[in-house]
């Protein structure tokens, strides 16, 4: 993933963990506010982790819902769009 005005690399992580707790990020080589875009990905992530909660109230293992949790999260930061603010 990369910064939409300087072309700089951004590290999916970096992402993981800032976005949740900060609305935006700064690119460290120009300073451009990014956002993450809403798109149909993040409300099928939103939509699937929802999923996983029911089924965990339903009698799914907790490990197992937080293994699967923790696969969405990954796969929708390594492919997620940034947008400027």
């Amino acid at each position: 993933m990369k910064c939409p005005r300087c072309s700089n690399p951004i590290s999916p992580f970096r992402l993981w963990i800032r976005v949740r707790a900060y609305p935006y990020i700064k690119c460290e080589k120009c300073g451009a506010a990014l956002a993450r875009k809403w798109d149909l990905q993040l409300c099928i992530a939103i939509a699937l982790s929802t999923g996983v909660i029911v089924l965990l109230s339903k009698g799914l293992s907790p490990v197992l819902c937080a293994i699967l949790i923790a696969a969405i999260m990954i796969l929708d930061i390594f492919n997620c769009k940034l947008k400027e603010v």
